[in-house]
C-alpha cells in the first residue's frame, strides 16, 4: 500500500520543482520588481507634504548651532570637535532646504507625484544638494567615532591627532562632491516620489516607451 502512494507523489514533486516552470516565474518577479504597484492619492500627499515641517526643524536647529558656535562662541571652534559639528550643521542647513523643496522640484507632468512644479535644472539642482551636502552631513556624522577614538587613545592631547582632521574635511566634502558633479554631467538625477535623487539604474527607457513623460520619475 506504501509504495503505489509514493509512486504517485514522486511525479507531482518533481514537476512542481521542474526548472521550466521555474523559469516561467523569474521575468514575473523580474517584472513586478521593476514596476511596483503606483501609490495611491494619500501615499502620494504623504510623500509630498509629510517631510517638509521635519526639513523646516532641521533648518532651523542648523541655524541655531551654526549661529551659537559661529557668531556667539566663536573661541570655541578653537577645537576640532566643534569645527566638525559646525561643518557638519553647515551641511544639514543646505539638506533641509533641498528636503523642504520636495516635489516642487520635480519637472511637471512626472507621474504619480504631487506638487511638481519642476523641471530638469531644478530637479538636478535638487538632487546635486542632497547628494553632495546630505552624504557630507553622513560622512561627518561617521566621522565622530573616529575623533572619539582617536581622543581617547590620545588622551584627549589634540596635537597628537590633529592630522586627521583635513581627511575627514577632504573625504566628507570631495567624495560626495564628486559624485555630484558626475550625476550632473550625466545626467543621472531622476525625479523620485518625494524629491529627485542620485541614481545609476536606468529603469524606463523613452525609445521603448515611447513617451518622455512617462519615463521622467524614472521608477515606474
Amino acid at each position: 500500500n506504501v509504495q503505489p502512494n509514493l509512486i504517485i507523489t514522486m511525479p507531482q514533486t518533481i514537476k512542481d520543482r521542474s526548472p521550466q516552470k521555474l523559469t516561467t516565474m523569474q521575468p514575473i518577479q523580474r517584472s513586478q520588481q521593476l514596476h511596483p504597484t503606483p501609490p495611491n492619492t494619500p501615499q502620494q500627499k504623504a510623500f509630498a507634504y509629510a517631510p517638509k515641517p521635519f526639513a523646516l526643524l532641521s533648518f532651523l536647529s542648523a541655524l541655531l548651532v551654526i549661529h551659537y558656535l559661529f557668531l556667539r562662541h566663536p573661541q570655541k571652534l578653537k577645537r576640532m570637535y566643534h569645527r566638525i559639528i559646525l561643518s557638519t550643521f553647515f551641511c544639514l542647513l543646505f539638506e533641509s532646504l533641498a528636503l523642504f523643496w520636495g516635489t516642487w522640484a520635480v519637472p511637471v507632468g512626472t507621474p504619480h507625484v504631487i506638487g511638481a512644479f519642476g523641471n530638469d535644472a531644478t530637479c538636478a539642482t535638487e538632487g546635486f544638494l542632497l547628494t553632495s551636502f546630505g552624504w557630507a552631513e553622513s560622512l561627518y556624522y561617521a566621522s565622530l567615532s573616529i575623533y572619539t577614538l582617536m581622543a581617547v587613545k590620545h588622551n584627549f592631547r589634540e596635537e597628537k591627532y590633529q592630522w586627521i582632521e583635513k581627511w575627514i574635511h577632504g573625504i566628507s566634502i570631495g567624495v560626495p562632491l564628486i559624485f555630484s558633479i558626475v550625476g550632473v554631467a550625466g545626467h543621472f538625477f531622476r525625479a523620485g516620489l518625494a524629491y529627485c535623487h542620485l541614481t545609476f539604474m536606468r529603469t524606463c527607457d523613452p525609445s521603448v516607451n515611447g513617451d518622455l513623460q512617462e519615463c521622467r520619475g524614472g521608477r515606474y
